[in-house]
């Protein structure tokens, strides 16, 4: 989930553990939301829960680039961090009301580095 190029873009991501002719709701391994380049934004449909997953701001000396454009170090791009973050949100919600109407499940914020036993329990691992 994105807004670098102006217009918030969310993109799915396959599963790693996908196999169709078996049931495993133990499907992402938590290397897809650290590695991601951040701040990165996840949501997860779990059917009874929904979660959207923030990363983290990383530091100047984290930084690949800080006078790239979608650097975050800058006080644009902190403003810019907290828009995604709001539409990431607007677009879980909506996308929750579209898939189950009422009653919808739960939309859950998740931290990066404060995740809950509930939300790491639908990875297959988590160190």
């Amino acid at each position: 989930m994105t807004s670098v190029l102006g217009a918030f873009e969310v993109t799915e991501i396959k599963p790693d553990f996908r196999k169709m002719t078996v049931i495993n709701s133990l499907l992402f391994s938590q290397s897809v939301l650290y590695e991601a380049e951040q701040p990165a934004l996840f949501m997860f449909d779990c059917g009874s829960q929904l979660y959207l997953w923030q990363g983290w701001i990383p530091s100047e000396s984290e930084a690949e680039d800080p006078e790239s454009p979608t650097a975050i170090t800058t006080g644009s791009g902190k403003v810019r961090w907290h828009a995604e973050r709001r539409a990431a949100m607007q677009t879980m919600l909506e996308y929750r009301k579209a898939k189950y109407g009422n009653p919808v499940p739960a939309a859950k914020l998740v931290w990066a580095g404060n995740e809950s036993k509930e939300f790491i329990n639908y990875f297959p691992q988590w160190v």
